[in-house]
Parts: C-alpha cells; structure tokens; sequence
C-alpha cells in the first residue's frame, strides 16, 4: 500500500509529465482535470466545490532573434510582450541587474537596455522599467551558458507591452556584448488571442465560524515546473488531506490558481471579485521546498500580530528558513512581490508565502531530480503547524 508520501510524489511525477501548462493550453486542462480527481480521491465528499473563470491574453506564437553586424543569435520573446510591430532598432547600453537605479541612472530613451537575471530584480520589474523609461526594447540575459530563461508576466489586465522583451543565453551575450553601444536590431513575431482561465476552489465548511483560513498555489507553468510550481500544487493537494482527516476550528478555503505566471492575474481576479471580509489569513506555496543545489529558503509573512505569532522563529531556523517580514521585500525592491501573494498583500489580508531558489528556475532543467525532496515533509509539517495556530486566533 502506497504511504502518504508515496502518493505525493507520484502526482508530482504525473503533473511534470505534462509538460509547460501554459494557460488556456491542453496540458493546463490536464492539470485542472488531474487536481478535480486527486482532491475528490483523497477527501470525498467533504468539501464544495466552485470554479471562477477570467478573461486572459494568450500567447499562440512567438519567436525572435538578435541581429549586430551581420550576425545573429537566437533569442527567446518572453510572453505578453512585444506584439505591436515586427523589429526594432537601437544602441545597445547595458544596466547590470536591471535595478530602479539603473535606469534612472542613464539614458536609455529609444535605446535597448540588457540585464543580467537576478531574484531581487524580476523580469516583470525589469520590463516595466524599460517601459517607464522609454527604451525601445529589452534584453534580459539569462543566469545560464545554453539554457534560456524564459517567461515573464504582465501586470493586472493591461495590453502587451508596447517593447519587445527577449531572454538571450551567457554564451549569446558573451558575443553581443562586444557591441554595447553599437546599433543593434530586435527582430520578433508574436501572435496575442484572447482566452479563459480559470481557478479551483475546494471549501472545507465549518456550519458555526465566518471566519477563512486561505491556502492558495498556482499550477500554470512555463515548462514542466517540479518547483515552480508542481510541488506546490502537490503540498496543496497534501495539506487538503491533513487538514480534512481532523476537526478543524476555521472554514478552509483551497485555491489552485491559473495565470499566475503571466503577472498574477489569477489571484488578483479572486481578490478583486470576492468578498475578503472574513479571510483572517492566506498563505502561499510557492516553491515551497528547496533544490539540491540552492540553499535560500524563506517563509515571508505580513506585520499582523496573528500572523507574526503563527510563525515559529525556531522551527524555521532550525530547518534553515530564514522568517523574513514581507513589508521588507517590498522596501527594498520598491514593487511588486512577483507571486500569488502580492494579490493579497496589496488587498491588506494578511499573509506568508514559503519560497526557496532554484538557479533553473523557469528553465527546461527545472525537473523532479533537482528537487531536496527530502525537506517535502519538514516543509509539509511546518505549514500544517501554522495552519493550526492560525485557527486558535
């Protein structure tokens, strides 16, 4: 017989095999059909069930290359952006990481701006700055020799930026950067139709208590995603059975929310069309569990006393989770926390997400084998611990 474990990671195994679930694609129907079937396998008949579908902008087609001097490199369009027009043209200058600083700093109006990949500095950040400060295109270079990294969102629900973003490799950039300040061309084709997302909700209902405790992750993904975010999804799934085999004191409410990847915009149509009155606290799983070859490992909370409280300092130290208070992100990145949990913070709900690195995040090589599986038990425990606080209050 399977142990719970055992059953994990064989739906981890079954929802990476599907490949990047992009939304709106066949494989990201796969997943939702997969969550409805796993949720009804391990709790039945104790939760209700409800959908919420939104409009979003789908990427049916893209591609792009980087042309100097009569060469060319391959280049990877990152979703959402670029779609008005066919080329561009500009000089080269290049910020580093692509920091606020770095583009007040120069003068990058109807140029094209290349930055390196950097966690503080998300390539939605970047892309937005380069927008806000008039260049006429953006290269975001990747943290890999061969490996492109790929995917980048868009804010809310606005319109495809006006300026291409494309994703180039080290080893491109290497031959590219012998020509900052130097003309260089941005040549791209992406096709944008509208489509339907959707997010699944599993309610477990307590008759006499208004208040939610909300757990939500997102299962759309650029590739096939072990961290980002299949295990995610799989902990959810986890905690879904844990929480229902006992008496719990708060309604539970479980959100696998779509469209994460292209700017959040799931969790932002949940909290913009949803009455949040009574949720006293949601927290985020994303990326939940650490790679072997990466050692940050965070769980950020917001300042209410609840939620401070809820979080055991010790039990995190001593798994090597650093607690760190979510309005210090947002200090010193001055924008948006990129992940589900931004919707809530910004809405004033109070909130933590887990996060750990992974140096192949939004790669192809962001695979099942790179994953410390060994901490998915010691993670899964330790939200299950704060779940539990958090229905004390």
């Amino acid at each position: 017989m399977l142990t719970h474990r055992d059953r994990d990671i064989h739906l981890l195994n079954r929802l990476v095999g599907l490949g990047a679930k992009k939304i709106c694609s066949v494989s990201n129907q796969q997943a939702q059909k997969l969550i409805r079937e796993e949720i009804a396998l391990r709790i039945p008949g104790k939760y209700a069930y409800s959908e919420e579908k939104f409009p979003v902008k789908v990427c049916s087609c893209s591609q792009a290359r980087v042309c100097f001097d009569n060469k060319h490199c391959n280049a990877y369009l990152l979703d959402y952006t670029g779609s008005q027009g066919t080329s561009v043209k500009g000089e080269l200058i290049y910020l580093g990481s692509g920091a606020e600083r770095d583009f007040k700093n120069n003068d990058v109006q109807g140029k094209i701006v290349a930055c390196r990949y950097g966690l503080a500095n998300h390539r939605i950040l970047q892309v937005e700055r380069a927008k806000k400060y008039n260049a006429a295109g953006i290269i975001i270079i990747s943290g890999h020799n061969d490996l492109f990294q790929i995917g980048t969102g868009y804010p809310e629900f606005k319109e495809p930026s006006v300026i291409p973003a494309l994703s180039i490799t080290k080893n491109d950039w290497s031959s590219l950067s012998k020509y900052v300040r130097k003309q260089i061309t941005l040549e791209y084709q992406q096709r944008i139709e509208s489509g339907q997302a959707r997010n699944l909700i599993f309610d477990l209902l307590h008759d006499e208590i208004k208040e939610y405790i909300v757990i939500g992750t997102h299962f759309d993904s650029w590739n096939s995603g072990a961290q980002d975010n299949s295990i995610g999804v799989v902990m959810l799934v986890a905690l879904a059975e844990s929480v229902a085999r006992r008496e719990y004191k708060k309604n539970i409410r479980l959100i696998f929310f779509d469209a994460e990847e292209i700017g959040m915009v799931g969790s932002k149509w949940h909290v913009n069309h949803t009455d949040t009155n009574n949720y006293i606290a949601y927290i985020n799983l994303e990326m939940p569990i650490p790679c072997k070859n990466t050692n940050m490992r965070t769980i950020l909370f917001s300042n209410e006393p609840h939620i401070r409280n809820s979080v055991s300092f010790t039990q995190l130290l001593c798994n090597r989770f650093l607690p760190v208070p979510l309005n210090w992100f947002y200090w010193i990145s001055n924008s948006l926390f990129p992940s589900d949990v931004d919707s809530f913070f910004q809405k004033g709900i109070p909130c933590m997400t887990t996060y750990c690195s992974n140096i192949y995040y939004h790669t192809s090589e962001d695979t099942v084998d790179k994953l410390n599986l060994k901490m998915y038990p010691v993670v899964l425990s330790m939200i299950e611990k704060f779940i539990r606080k958090l229905e004390s209050f």
